[in-house]
């Protein structure tokens, strides 16, 4: 990869690097991007990151303003604008 390139993963697929040997410090910036059909499941253990006092239970939709909604769906056609 060159500076200022990007790469996805699903979450699934182990992925990782190798140590920083450039002198210039590297940065990243991690996003989680989710479905509309995702609702909240309680699981032991911590998650990543964390989300202390959310107040979901299990079934519900995310809470839009932890979780806002970058592309929502165009109203016209029922459908995703694309």
């Amino acid at each position: 990869m060159q500076p200022g390139d990007a790469v996805l993963f699903d979450f699934r697929a182990l992925h990782g690097a190798g140590g920083n040997v450039a002198r210039q410090r590297r940065r990243a910036f991690s996003t989680r991007w989710l479905g509309d059909d995702v609702r909240y499941v309680e699981r032991p253990g911590r998650t990543s990151p964390p989300f202390p006092g959310h107040d979901m239970r299990a079934g519900q939709r995310l809470r839009e303003d932890w979780f806002p909604v970058l592309w929502p769906p165009d109203t016209r056609t029922g459908a995703d604008a694309s």
